[in-house]
């Protein structure tokens, strides 16, 4: 679903354990004790790069909760401008941004002399085939689909080759 979270849950200690979203009809669930954040397998600097607001801060949220560091943009320009500053080993981005698509902004990324050993992941409510044909044509090296769970992402994330700086 394009606009919605990306997360279908919370992970409970960052475990498969997970805490699921309510609605806001549903009364709200203390949350189990502390959420404690679990050690990575290697530190990674990620952008992420969602117009969604909430989806990318709460992205954010977890993956720096879970010992990554991480920078957020909410456009397709900015997040440009930010991964030529930060240079992040992993890149979250979404398609279907305001002013430019994820795909056009992949194949620029790629085009530049610091995007070519970043592992580009498109995280995106767009999830046909025709649509992941698409995302590897322009450069992506991964193609989620929302929404994903916090292990899905983990796992992705634990196979990332941290960039040499």
């Amino acid at each position: 679903m394009v606009g919605s979270l990306p997360w279908e849950s919370l992970p409970s200690k960052l475990t498969d354990q997970t805490v699921p979203f309510g609605s806001p009809d549903t009364p709200a669930q203390p949350l189990p004790p502390a959420l404690t954040p679990a050690e990575p397998a290697r530190r990674l600097k990620v952008l992420v790069v969602d117009d969604n607001r909430d989806a990318a801060d709460s992205c954010e949220a977890l993956l720096e909760l879970s010992g990554h560091e991480v920078q957020t943009a909410y456009s397709g320009q900015d997040g440009y401008l930010l991964a030529d500053a930060f240079r992040p080993d992993v890149m979250l981005l979404d398609i279907g941004l305001p002013d430019i698509d994820g795909y056009a902004l992949a194949h620029r990324i790629r085009g530049s002399h610091w995007g070519q050993g970043l592992t580009l992941v498109a995280l995106t409510g767009w999830g046909q085939e025709a649509d992941k044909r698409r995302a590897h044509e322009a450069g992506f090296d991964h193609h989620l689909t929302k929404p994903v769970t916090f292990q899905q992402l983990d796992r992705l994330l634990r196979g990332a080759r941290p960039r040499n700086r």
